[in-house]
């Protein structure tokens, strides 16, 4: 169920004038750089003493033929989720954190492709 992805879609809204749009999965052969793409990792419920959570952990990569650019967008991404509360219709995001942070390179190209990633762990409990 990916009933949070609308309340990053709207926060990604502070990103999009110099991030461009947010894929899902991947993005079309050809897109433009940046390219910024959002892959679930995982969405695991589990219960506690006050109901149900759920957790999960998403990774936002960002692509750019610059290693400076594609590391500066995934700052800017860090800037805006980390410690972020997302607000999800019938439920409420308890706390949205950044897990990790990597700078890698993408050579099967002609040119070298920089492929920052980041890793957040959101939790969401039900009301």
């Amino acid at each position: 169920m990916r009933d949070w992805l609308p309340a990053i879609q709207q926060r990604w809204a502070r990103l999009q004038a110099e991030a461009g749009r947010l894929w899902l999965h991947r993005a079309p052969q050809g897109t433009a750089f940046p390219i910024c793409v959002l892959v679930p990792v995982s969405d695991v419920p589990d219960y506690s003493s006050e109901g149900h959570v759920r957790e999960i952990h998403v990774q936002f990569s960002v692509f750019h033929t610059s290693a400076d650019e594609a590391d500066r967008i995934a700052e800017r991404i860090v800037d805006v989720f980390h410690d972020a509360d997302l607000h999800i219709q019938d439920s409420y995001a308890i706390h949205c954190r950044l897990l990790s942070r990597n700078l890698l390179t993408e050579t099967d190209d002609e040119e070298p492709v920089f492929h920052a990633l980041r890793e957040f762990q959101i939790f969401i409990g039900h009301n």
